[in-house]
């Protein structure tokens, strides 16, 4: 299967944590997974709403996407989850420019969810 684009979205689930400690949890998971040989390449997503005038690039806490060949969503979702234990976690799939999204996945959900996420991917390819 080709390369797909994975978002991975746990601000809901950090909503209760102070934000320079979902930071951390950002950039820990963001080191991980670039060391992961089952994904391609992983970016801290910028935020579109820094205030006029800022300086820099300002990222998203809790959010991260990744280029995942189709066969490494299991194993990139196991990651995800063994750093955010017990975390509800959304993600948006992305294949060819389409788009799905999953929302409140739970780890114990993970294999049924990444079985989903590959037949998903398969289907919006299958549409392009």
């Amino acid at each position: 299967m080709d390369t797909l684009r994975l978002t991975v979205d746990w601000r809901t689930a950090e909503s209760d944590t102070p934000e320079a400690m979902q930071e951390i949890f950002t950039q820990s998971l963001f080191q991980d997974l670039r060391r992961l040989d089952a994904i391609a390449t992983v970016d801290r997503v910028p935020d579109s709403d820094v205030p006029e005038g800022g300086m820099g690039a300002k990222w998203l806490w809790s959010v991260l996407t990744a280029e995942i060949p189709g066969d490494g969503i299991k194993l990139a979702l196991q990651e995800v989850f063994a750093r955010l234990p017990g975390k509800p976690i959304d993600f948006v799939l992305e294949v060819d420019g389409r788009k799905m999204e999953v929302k409140g996945v739970r780890p114990d959900d993970i294999d049924e969810v990444s079985e989903k996420l590959v037949a998903a991917a398969k289907k919006l390819k299958d549409m392009a």
